[in-house]
């Protein structure tokens, strides 16, 4: 058994502190993403733990009608679809605990992590169906700084619990148990 299957058992997902923050911000920072927000959404921001070490982190933003997965990051010698997996699920599960039905993701086209939420069945989020998400999301895009808007070139995923055959408490399930 490696090291990384006997770590994967002890992974924790767990809110931030104060004192976390400092080292948060240097994890998005050394791997080139956006930190500004860790101390404003501190509330919303977990620590990817193994063997208790902060080894990633994730934020689940509540805003008016889905939730957003924001600074989803796992050191790269962490990373499996087992990770993947809790953190995906540990997301949706929050996003239901704020009565928020749909889970939205921003990643790059060219990012492979497409490849990893499509087989959790996150679906491309389209206009037609979610015109209010879309909305909002594209407005971000607008607020956006223009050096940004020249490479950043993203596809929105979308996860909709309602059309899912889980309810909250399967989601719940799921996460304590640490399956896919």
């Amino acid at each position: 058994m490696s090291n990384l299957t006997l770590l994967e058992s002890d992974l924790q997902i767990v809110s931030i502190d104060t004192e976390d923050i400092p080292g948060v911000v240097e994890l998005l920072r050394a791997n080139g993403m956006n930190y500004g927000s860790v101390e404003f959404y501190r509330e919303y921001f977990y620590k990817v733990q193994m063997d208790r070490r902060m080894v990633g982190c994730v934020a689940v933003i509540p805003r008016t009608g889905f939730s957003e997965i924001k600074s989803l990051l796992v050191d790269q010698e962490y990373r499996s679809f087992k990770v993947f997996n809790k953190i995906s699920d540990f997301v949706t599960l929050k996003s239901l605990e704020h009565d928020r039905p749909c889970v939205v993701v921003k990643v790059s086209k060219h990012n492979p992590a497409v490849l990893l939420y499509r087989r959790k069945r996150f679906k491309p989020l389209t206009v037609s169906e979610y015109p209010e998400i879309y909305g909002s999301l594209k407005q971000d895009c607008v607020a956006c700084h223009a050096i940004v808007k020249n490479i950043c070139n993203p596809t929105y995923l979308v996860i909709d619990t309602r059309k899912t055959p889980y309810d909250i408490e399967e989601w719940k399930n799921k996460v304590e148990a640490g399956t896919e």
